[in-house]
C-alpha cells in the first residue's frame, strides 16, 4: 500500500524532475480512488467529513468554465486547440485530490526522501553533459527549455530548505541514514543553485533575489524569539552559500541581466515621471534599443491590457483566440503571453483573479491552522508560503501557468490545503457535520 501510494505521489510531482503530462494521470487515479471511497464508506458515516465551501466553490468554477467553453464551442462549431484552455478545468478536482492526500497521509512517509533520491540522480544525470556557456545539459535538465528548468531548481531548492529544517529541528540523535539524507539534501540544494545561476533565467533570478533575503532574515528574527537555535544556523548557511554563489557568479550575471535591468529600471523611473505612461510603454515597446527578451514582453503585455480593458470583468473566454489576431503587434508571433497573470485576466477577467487568489490564498490558511493544531510540521506552511512567492514572482515573466510545472504545483498546492483542512476535521479541530449544505 505505501509503495503503490507513494510511486502515484511521485507521478504526481514529476514535473519537478520532467517536463510531462503524466502527473494529470496520477492525480485522476487519485481522484478515482478517492471518490470511491468518499461515497462507499465516508458518507455513510453519521459525522462525515464536511467537504467545505472551497470545494463547492473549486467545482462551481470548473462547471462555470466548462459551459463557457461549450457554448463557445456550439456557437463557433470549433474547438480552441492549442491554448492551454483544459488547465482552467482541473480546479474542479482540486478538493477531491485534497480528499486523496488526506486518506493517504499515513502512507507518505517515504515520499521526501524519494523526492531527495530522485533530485540528486536528476542533477547528477545532467551535470556531465552541462555547457556552462548555454547549460544545456541533457535536454535542459529534463525540461522543454531553460527557463522551464531553472523554475524546476528553484521549487526543488526551497523543498529541499524546508525539508532540511525539518530534518534538523527533530532529529536529535541521528543514525547514519538520516546523515546520509542530511547529506543529499544539502548536495541538492547546492546543485539547483549551480543550475538557477548557469541556466541564465531572469525570471526566476528575479524571483529568488526578492523572495529568498526576506526569508532568511525573518528566519533570524525568529531565531531571537525562540530557543530553538537550529533556524539560525540554518540560516546563516544558506545566507553563506547565496552570498558565495553570487560572489562568484556576479560578472555572469551582471552580462545576462544587467542590460535588462539597467533598461527596466529607467522605464520605470520614466513612468513614474511621465503624464502619458501609455504612451511611453507603446515607443518603448517598439524601441530597438531595449532587449529582445524584454521587448516582447512588453509588446505581450500591452496587447493583453488592451484585451483586458475591452473586457475587464470576465474576460474573453475561448473567444481571446480570436481576439488575439487583431492584436497591435506582430512582430513576434507568440499565444503565449509570458505572464500568468495576463494569461488568466485575458480568459477569465477579474473573476478569474480573484478564483485563484482566494483559492491559493484559503489553501495556504488551512496549511497554517494545520502547523498550529499540530498536525504537519510547521516547516510545511512555511515552505509552501516562501514557494507560492516565488512561483508568483516567476510566473510575472512568463505563462508558467500553462506549463506542467506551473499546473501541477498549483494543483498540488490547493490539494494540500484540502488535506489539512480535512485533516482538521478528522482531528475534531473544525466542525464536521452530517450534511453538506
Amino acid at each position: 500500500m505505501t509503495a503503490a501510494v507513494t510511486l502515484i505521489a511521485l507521478v504526481a510531482f514529476s514535473p519537478l524532475w520532467v517536463e510531462t503530462d503524466a502527473y494529470r494521470f496520477a492525480w485522476l487515479v487519485a481522484c478515482v480512488l478517492a471518490a470511491v471511497h468518499f461515497f462507499g464508506v465516508e458518507i455513510r458515516r453519521p459525522d462525515r467529513l464536511h467537504l467545505g465551501l472551497a470545494a463547492y466553490l473549486c467545482m462551481g468554477w470548473a462547471v462555470y468554465v466548462a459551459l463557457r467553453y461549450g457554448i463557445y464551442a456550439i456557437a463557433q462549431d470549433r474547438l480552441v486547440v492549442g491554448s492551454a484552455e483544459e488547465i482552467y478545468l482541473f480546479a474542479g478536482l482540486y478538493s477531491t485530490s485534497g480528499y486523496a492526500v488526506f486518506l493517504a497521509r499515513r502512507h507518505l512517509g517515504w515520499l521526501v526522501p524519494a523526492l531527495v533520491f530522485l533530485t540528486t540522480a536528476k542533477l547528477g544525470a545532467a551535470f556531465p553533459t552541462v555547457e556552462l556557456a548555454g547549460a544545456q545539459g541533457v535536454d535542459v535538465l529534463f525540461a522543454n527549455n531553460s527557463i522551464h528548468a531553472s523554475l524546476m531548481c528553484a521549487l526543488l531548492l526551497v523543498i529541499h530548505a524546508g525539508f532540511a529544517l525539518h530534518i534538523i529541528r527533530t532529529k536529535h540523535r541521528w543514525a547514519w541514514t538520516t546523515s546520509f539524507l542530511v547529506f543529499l539534501t544539502v548536495f541538492n540544494i547546492s546543485g539547483c543553485l549551480f543550475y538557477i545561476i548557469v541556466l541564465n533565467s531572469k525570471g526566476v533570478w528575479l524571483a529568488l533575489f526578492l523572495v529568498l533575503p526576506p526569508v532568511l532574515l525573518s528566519t533570524v528574527w525568529m531565531l531571537g524569539r525562540s530557543r530553538d537555535r537550529v533556524y539560525g544556523f540554518v540560516a546563516v548557511f544558506f545566507a553563506l552559500a547565496l552570498s558565495a554563489a553570487a560572489y562568484l557568479s556576479h560578472e555572469r550575471i551582471v552580462s545576462v541581466a544587467g542590460p535588462t535591468a539597467e533598461r527596466g529600471l529607467s522605464l520605470l523611473i520614466g513612468l513614474v515621471r511621465s503624464e502619458t505612461p501609455m504612451e511611453l510603454l507603446r515607443s518603448s515597446a517598439e524601441d530597438p534599443a531595449i532587449p529582445a527578451s524584454a521587448r516582447v514582453r512588453l509588446q505581450l503585455t500591452l496587447d493583453s491590457l488592451d484585451l483586458i480593458a475591452a473586457k475587464p470583468l470576465f474576460g474573453w473566454g475561448p473567444e481571446w483566440a480570436d481576439a488575439w489576431q487583431n492584436r497591435t503587434y506582430f512582430e513576434y508571433p507568440y499565444r503565449l503571453l509570458h505572464n500568468s497573470v495576463l494569461e488568466v485576466a485575458v480568459r477569465h477577467g477579474l473573476f478569474g483573479l480573484a478564483f485563484y487568489g482566494f483559492i491559493l490564498a484559503w489553501a495556504l490558511a488551512q496549511m497554517f491552522r494545520a502547523s498550529g493544531d499540530a498536525l504537519v510540521p510547521r516547516e510545511v506552511p512555511q515552505t509552501a508560503a516562501v514557494a507560492l512567492a516565488l512561483f508568483f514572482i516567476a510566473s510575472l515573466t512568463n505563462s508558467h501557468i500553462r506549463l506542467a510545472i506551473g499546473e501541477s504545483f498549483m494543483w498540488a498546492f490547493v490539494a494540500i490545503g484540502f488535506a489539512c483542512f480535512y485533516a482538521r476535521q478528522a482531528a475534531g479541530r473544525a466542525e464536521r457535520v452530517t450534511r453538506d449544505p
